[in-house]
């Protein structure tokens, strides 16, 4: 029997996407409980949204108490966009497409 090995050929940077200028102060997954910040998500199964139920999970929290945790959409695209437009506060994504989205990102 082989030894089995891991190899590491990739990886990506995920973190918040907020808007320029992050007028709101988001930077820690603790403030998608704050009353203020509304957040657009990723449909179930996607891995920012399983990034962001671990990280409630972790602070105890459930998705009822997150403004906007059932509005979802497609593709990191749309959903960065939707912030970069103003119709949420906050999402998560990858960092890669951040400067495309009119959005800026918190990767703490």
């Amino acid at each position: 029997m082989r030894d089995a090995g891991f190899s590491e050929f990739t990886y990506r940077t995920q973190g918040l996407y907020v808007a320029k200028g992050n007028s709101k102060g988001i930077r820690t997954w603790s403030d998608f409980s704050r009353y203020d910040v509304r957040m657009i998500n990723r449909e179930k199964g996607a891995g920012s949204r399983v990034l962001l139920d671990e990280n409630l999970k972790l602070l105890g929290l459930h998705g009822t108490q997150v403004a906007g945790y059932d509005d979802r959409n497609q593709s990191h695209f749309a959903v960065a966009s939707a912030v970069g437009r103003g119709e949420a506060d906050v999402t998560m994504g990858s960092e890669r497409l951040s400067a495309r989205s009119r959005t800026s990102i918190s990767c703490r």
